[in-house]
């Protein structure tokens, strides 16, 4: 018989909705129960790095990587975005008693519209600190956060539906992950382009919007338990 486990009870078998499968998923699966913090974290760290090394030379065209700029992203999905994401998502999952499309939409609401917004300021002000550049945080900010936040919406908005939707609460934060490599492209760029429009800024922006519209029949392997 498979085996699943209730939403309450996280740490011991395989999540409500998901099956026994490969063996790499239940290893994941496996480590994500066990270490969920430590797990997140390293994950997000890794997605984080990927996302700003592909950024620097493939989007950007830089013909060489600045390090320090890739530790600083590193370090952010390490420390800071995979920590925050599992207590966040443990929060909503943990007050939204409601469920079906009634729950999704206050999950949606709440972290769209409260979290998302202080999430991306806290994003910009925390790399440019480390970086070295205390004095543009709020310049960046005033001419940047509000198109990296509408660039958000477009992105995360249909993805986080279809997540709080379909997919169990153990393995949410590794799907908003997966959808997360796009947007890990659009922070890195934004984050460390020269504050207000740019070209190439603009470019990114449509990438996102493209990801967007892809995700709006997505196909997830998971199915929530009714």
């Amino acid at each position: 018989m498979r085996r699943r486990i209730s939403a309450a009870n996280q740490g011991a078998a395989t999540p409500p909705g998901v099956e026994i499968g490969s063996a790499s998923r239940n290893w994941y699966t496996k480590v994500l129960i066990e270490h969920p913090i430590k797990t997140k974290a390293i994950t997000l760290g890794i997605l984080n790095c990927v996302g700003d090394i592909f950024t620097q030379l493939y989007v950007e065209k830089s013909g060489g990587l600045d390090y320090r700029r890739v530790a600083s992203m590193t370090t952010f999905g390490l420390f800071i975005v995979g920590p925050t994401l599992h207590y966040w998502y443990s929060f909503l999952n943990r007050v939204v008693k409601a469920s079906g499309p009634k729950g999704v939409a206050i999950r949606l609401v709440l972290d769209q519209f409260i979290f998302a917004p202080i999430f991306i300021a806290v994003t910009f002000a925390y790399l440019l600190l480390v970086e070295g550049h205390v004095d543009k945080i709020q310049d960046k900010l005033s001419k940047d956060w509000k198109p990296a936040l509408i660039a958000n919406w477009k992105l995360w908005l249909p993805s986080q539906f279809c997540n709080f939707m379909f997919v169990p609460p153990v393995l949410q934060v590794l799907c908003s992950n997966v959808i997360g490599l796009v947007w890990n492209v659009y922070v890195s760029h934004a984050s460390h382009k020269p504050s207000g429009q740019s070209a190439i800024y603009k470019q990114v922006a449509q990438e996102v919007q493209n990801a967007a519209h892809a995700l709006r029949k997505p196909q997830f392997p998971f199915q929530a338990e009714a």
